[in-house]
């Protein structure tokens, strides 16, 4: 039987009456809560991925931000996420050139893209593509990562894999020796014995 740690009294096992982690029926009691939790991870995450934006050395114009975003939503859709909400962002007072590090709805997708190509064929895909956000401080760069964005939506490749399951998929767990084969499943001499019982 589980014990608090801190308390020392001993715990129903989850899914037993009593059980702080279960319900009835064995569902997780507090289903919304895990949901709230994990939204507020995933909402400080991106909080501190936004905070990491680079000021500009000069304003960004729109027109290379809209590029960007462009190219982005583009890319993202070639990959197979037409699913996914477009990256959309509108300056304050409709201005022509913001002076404040990338908006977070610009910033942060782009930088989850990046991460999801060090995953893809052991980082591969992010040597060919990839760029660091962090010098994304001025039009041209902003122009740079928009042609590498374009670069990606194009390769066919990429859409593979960003397709495939992270890890490659399920793989058959490897036979354990210490375990009797599957019944019929004999080799050899066990097949041999085994028929002559």
């Amino acid at each position: 039987m589980p014990v608090d740690p801190q308390t020392g009294e001993r715990l129903p096992y989850p899914g037993e009456p009593g059980s702080p982690q279960a319900a009835p029926g064995g569902a997780p009691a507090d289903v919304e809560q895990m949901d709230q939790m994990m939204a507020d991870d995933a909402a400080a995450r991106a909080e501190a991925i936004a905070s990491a934006a680079p000021p500009p050395k000069s304003p960004f114009s729109m027109k290379a931000i809209k590029s960007l975003m462009d190219e982005f939503n583009k890319t993202i859709d070639a990959l197979g996420g037409e699913d996914l909400p477009d990256v959309v962002f509108e300056p304050p007072g409709g201005e022509k050139k913001i002076n404040t590090p990338l908006p977070a709805a610009i910033f942060v997708p782009l930088v989850a893209l990046l991460e999801a190509l060090k995953m893809l064929g052991g980082g591969e895909m992010f040597e060919k593509y990839g760029f660091d956000p962090e010098e994304l401080v001025d039009d041209t760069s902003l122009r740079k990562a928009a042609g590498q964005l374009k670069r990606m939506a194009k390769d066919k490749k990429l859409a593979d894999m960003m397709q495939q399951p992270v890890g490659g998929g399920e793989m058959e767990e490897p036979a354990r020796p210490d375990m009797p084969p599957a019944p019929g499943g004999m080799e050899g001499d066990d097949a041999m014995l085994a028929s002559e019982m």
